[in-house]
């Protein structure tokens, strides 16, 4: 299989975020910025093996110290997408394109080693400034967001709210954990062999 067949399927899917996000100034997840499908260069200096690019398509910034999402072609045929973190780390984040939309929905910068991956929003700051289309985006399109409870008044967080969140944030780790378990050890095996790991 050539580098355009891993790639197509996997460009194509984000074909609606790229509509929405086309001419967006502000932050809609904390950190995520989209980059073009065949802009590898945030990916490229991991290995010099051709191959290694040939399986990812770049899908965005994670963070704003260099983490970086893609697709990864995965050897089941399915495109999971995947986090090369800034302080080290390839993991799996979700198992298709509709799980990771709603995994953004948190609004939260990915931390990221080694050994996984998390998302934490305590609700404490502010939502990014796109958030509510964002989500409103998301429920046009059939799929479950997944969000936080803002304090807008005196940055305290009541019982309601926390409850709230926790199960936000026990849906988006199931999310993680389910891709970590069908793609965790094929991608850890993948990058090892390109010396990565």
């Amino acid at each position: 299989m050539t580098s355009a067949e891993f790639h197509r399927p996997a460009a194509d899917e984000l074909a609606g975020l790229r509509a929405f996000d086309e001419g967006r100034a502000d932050y809609y997840a904390w950190g995520f910025e989209l980059t073009a499908p065949d802009d590898t260069t945030a990916i490229s200096g991991w290995s010099d093996a051709p191959e290694w690019a040939a399986r990812l398509t770049p899908i965005g910034t994670a963070n704003g110290s260099g983490s970086v999402y893609a697709h990864w072609a995965a050897a089941d045929g399915a495109f999971p997408v995947i986090i090369l973190g800034d302080e080290g780390g390839v993991r799996p984040v979700a198992v298709n394109t509709s799980e990771f939309l709603r995994v953004l929905s948190l609004d939260a910068e990915p931390m990221v080693d080694w050994d996984g991956v998390a998302f934490y929003n305590d609700g404490v700051e502010d939502p990014s400034a796109g958030h509510d289309e964002y989500v409103g985006w998301l429920t046009e399109r059939g799929l479950q967001p997944i969000v936080v409870s803002f304090d807008e008044d005196d940055d305290v967080i009541d019982d309601d709210q926390a409850e709230a969140n926790d199960r936000a944030h026990d849906e988006v780790n199931a999310i993680v954990a389910t891709a970590e378990q069908r793609y965790g050890d094929e991608l850890n095996a993948w990058a090892k062999a390109h010396g990565i790991g």
